[in-house]
């Protein structure tokens, strides 16, 4: 009996033993597995050797070079012709696949409509085209920035090469289907083609210009005054008492003026260089401008305005601004507020010309439909503008109502703020007589007004604005208040972030609550990285970050702000 016992006891210890050896094993590949996916784990070396077991395992034959410290590797697969780049500051490897497909240069238009289709897809691959002025022809490429590493290399590169293949497939038919589309047929309709084609032109445009940086109009009205000198001065390039003494205007025709008279330099309309009678006359001009500033009112500086036509719809000219704010020299000393204006910027601004009478036919078109909907039971819903149309009994406030929500969705935040303000002061002086719904315009012409002051970066007055939308329990007039409270780096901001981080999970866990409350759990939460890294708080900041790394949808966003984290860092 007592052998059994002490034989027992053997095989019971040799099994714990055994379990704690696997278990420790496991534990340990398990680290070492996960270490790779860390940023300051990622090096050129880490990728190159991923990339190269992966293309053996794959049985192709990479070709490797250097260029300007970067890692190039050539290969073939499927007979498709690829590269993938490595560079020593980012932890990403970039997949291209070149030359998918070649159209003439005459069809660029069409072939352009086709990649910005395609960049709606909603995949990591991009598509992107060059231009050989010697064929003329016109080429495609696809382009996919990549996370590997030794264990899944394989398996991304694979999938990712497949994606581009079936991406070119798409690119081909659909660059067909419409070419059949636009090419001369029994009952084509030349005007509808053209005008389809203008539709999707002014569409590109649109969405280069809402990336902008805000503070001027990205649009002109018909019959009003262009975007004047003054204005990009104050607006875009946040010049206080900008105050102008000599500005020589050069155009692509040789002619060049000078003009000396401060009022008539501030007030000088920039869309007149390259527009008249509705069509551009010029392709670039140029003014130099020497200018004094409330902050700096004895010493003279420059503003460079590069002024190019870009392109024309029936509706719309386009053309790009660009100002270069020359810096002072290092002994003018600590420069102050002038320190932090933007030494450069570009922007698209459209002029309309479209008549004022058509505008306007269209104002009272969908204002007399608003107030219909509104009184008929069971009608389709309101539209944004429609909603605040529909309790506007005065014609004027109807107007500014229309007008300048419809500038706002229009990104022309400049434009869009007379008219709102207008509205704005319509309400607030009566607001505890509001009914309930004109309470609502109110709250919504609020965040209006206070969202044209963001994005034109006068966020001093955004906060005044927006802090009235707050009783609303809005999530979209929540999320623009936080971010005007990050951009003041306010004291405030992060005591609001965590409250409002708390009440979403006060009632649940975050897994429980609705997918409103989850996207706005993330937006606080990333909004706090941004106000700590902005704060110079790397500890904190980098903490929050790699609890962001535990499978949420701000994964990839906390990746790439460590890695940035990591290059920033000092060397030893």
């Amino acid at each position: 009996m007592k052998e059994i016992l002490v034989s027992v006891l053997f095989i019971t210890m040799l099994g714990y033993m055994l379990y704690w050896l696997v278990m420790n094993l496991l534990r340990r590949m398990n680290s070492k597995w996960l270490s790779t996916f860390r940023p300051d784990h990622v090096t050129l070396g880490t990728n190159r050797a991923a990339v190269s077991a992966a293309l053996k395992q794959l049985s192709c034959q990479p070709e490797w070079s250097e260029s300007d410290e970067k890692t190039i590797c050539r290969y073939e697969y499927q007979n498709g012709y690829f590269s993938i780049t490595l560079a020593p500051d980012t932890m990403y490897i970039q997949l291209m696949y070149a030359y998918i497909f070649t159209a003439p240069l005459a069809n660029i238009e069409l072939l352009r409509s086709v990649c910005n289709r395609c960049l709606l897809t909603g995949t990591p691959i991009k598509t992107t085209y060059t231009i050989d002025d010697d064929k003329p022809k016109v080429h495609v490429h696809t382009i996919a920035s990549l996370l590997v590493n030794r264990y899944n290399a394989k398996e991304v590169l694979t999938e990712c090469m497949r994606d581009m293949f079936r991406l070119q497939r798409t690119v081909m038919s659909e660059f067909e289907d419409n070419e059949k589309k636009m090419t001369a047929a029994p009952g084509r309709d030349v005007e509808k083609a053209n005008a389809e084609w203008h539709n999707e032109l002014a569409l590109i445009n649109e969405l280069h210009m809402a990336n902008h940086p805000a503070g001027l109009p990205t649009h002109e009205q018909a019959g009003a005054a262009m975007a004047t000198v003054g204005q990009m001065a104050a607006n875009a390039l946040s010049i206080t008492g900008f105050a102008p003494q000599t500005m020589v205007v050069s155009t692509e025709d040789g002619t060049t003026s000078t003009l000396t008279v401060p009022e008539a330099i501030a007030t000088y309309t920039l869309g007149q260089l390259l527009i008249a009678n509705g069509r551009f006359v010029r392709s670039w001009a140029m003014a130099d401008i020497s200018y004094s500033s409330a902050d700096r009112p004895d010493t003279l500086q420059h503003l460079i305005l590069h002024l190019s036509a870009e392109d024309a719809t029936t509706a719309v000219l386009y053309y790009r601004v660009t100002c270069t704010l020359v810096p002072l020299p290092d002994h003018f000393g600590p420069a102050g507020l002038v320190s932090s204006e933007p030494r450069a910027l570009s922007i698209v601004i459209g002029h309309d010309l479209k008549p004022t009478k058509q505008q306007v036919d269209q104002f009272r078109y969908q204002w007399k439909e608003a107030r219909d909907k509104a009184h008929t039971p069971n009608d389709p819903k309101l539209t944004p503008t429609q909603r605040l149309l529909a309790l506007c009994a005065d014609r004027g406030l109807a107007w500014a109502v229309y007008y300048g929500h419809r500038l706002y969705l229009g990104h022309r935040f400049y434009e869009a703020l007379p008219f709102l303000s207008a509205a704005y002061e319509r309400y607030a002086p009566r607001f505890d007589q509001l009914s309930h719904s004109e309470q609502h315009s109110y709250y919504e012409l609020s965040y209006l007004v206070g969202s044209c002051y963001y994005h034109m970066g006068q966020l001093t007055q955004a906060y005044y604005y927006l802090l009235h939308t707050l009783p609303f329990n809005n999530i979209i007039y929540a999320e623009q208040f936080v971010n005007c409270l990050v951009g003041l780096r306010d004291s405030e901001a992060l005591r609001y972030i965590n409250d409002g981080m708390d009440s979403v999970t006060r009632d649940g866990a975050l897994e429980e609550q609705d997918h409103n409350q989850q996207a706005f759990y993330y937006f606080l939460q990333r909004r706090k990285a941004d106000l700590l890294l902005a704060l110079h708080r790397r500890d904190e900041a980098t903490q929050l970050l790699q609890q962001m790394l535990d499978n949420t949808p701000n994964s990839d966003y906390a990746i790439y702000q460590l890695a940035q984290l990591q290059k920033d860092a000092p060397q030893p």
